[in-house]
């Protein structure tokens, strides 16, 4: 099995990529076929996906190479002598390190090391890359819970193309329902959303009312009560990420529209129920 994947969306692959011992490096530049690559960002951040026009047969990247050290100089000269000359090569200060006498905190308090750049480091990536459709996952906020194959345990990269959930969506849709215009309250009992909605008549009336305090009656709109008992998933499954972002979407649309249809002014004539007893 291999261990590495590419995506392909659109005609553009996508590749996830790093540089030596793991890191993402703002100074890596990858290269397929020899052709550069294009590094995908999110703002000013690394993402580690670098996309291309083709699927590639050889994979490179490219890094800085550390700095190579050519030498150790004497930082005090006037502690220059026999036994600590100006220069050191680098065989004459493990030569040091190594003979005894000596101990590291004194060859540091005297030298220092001299560099130079190393040129540049190319490692080819090797597959075989497998090919999975799809794209990058977008970064919009919601976490993603895939049931991935073991063989790809270990690459989080490709979570957004497999079975999952989205976690917090009742709690999202309770937070949600609160703020929506004429809402007196929503609370959740037994996995479901119960949310009560106040609403005034049409034509409107009114009522007598007194305010603790005051002396004389005042008058406020009457209001009709609606309670609404929504049945609401604490999570979205799908078949992939984005399938589950969009099936969010559209239950959320359904939660909204459900309770502002519950917010249409009442008619008195039936007291806001919907029909005339007889």
């Amino acid at each position: 099995m291999t261990d590495r994947y590419v995506l392909h969306h659109d005609g553009t692959w996508y590749y996830h990529l790093d540089g030596p011992n793991g890191y993402l490096r703002a100074d890596l530049e990858a290269f397929a076929d020899g052709q550069p690559m294009t590094p995908i960002r999110r703002g000013d951040r690394l993402t580690g996906w670098w996309a291309t026009d083709r699927q590639a047969q050889l994979i490179q990247v490219v890094t800085p190479a550390p700095l190579r050290v050519t030498g150790y100089r004497l930082t005090r000269p006037e502690a220059e002598s026999v036994l600590y000359p100006a220069t050191l090569t680098p065989e004459q200060w493990e030569q040091r390190r190594h003979a005894g006498g000596e101990d590291d905190s004194t060859l540091w308090g005297l030298y220092e090391r001299v560099t130079e750049t190393g040129g540049t480091l190319t490692e080819e990536v090797s597959g075989p890359w497998l090919r999975l459709d799809g794209q990058p996952p977008p970064d919009d906020g919601h976490t993603w819970t895939a049931r991935l194959p073991y063989v790809l345990s270990q690459y989080p990269e490709y979570l957004h193309l497999f079975p999952g959930h989205i976690g917090g969506f009742r709690d999202a849709m309770k937070a949600l329902v609160k703020t929506l215009p004429r809402v007196d309250g929503a609370y959740e009992e037994h996995g479901r959303l119960h949310v009560t909605v106040k609403v005034p008549f049409d034509p409107p009336q009114e009522e007598p009312w007194r305010p603790r305090g005051a002396r004389k009656d005042r008058t406020r709109p009457v209001l009709c009560t609606r309670y609404l008992t929504l049945d609401i998933p604490q999570r979205i499954s799908g078949p992939n990420r984005a399938a589950a972002v969009a099936e969010w979407g559209r239950r959320r649309g359904e939660i909204v529209n459900t309770v502002a249809a519950a917010g249409v002014a009442a008619c008195p004539h039936c007291s806001g129920a919907g029909w005339v007893e007889t």
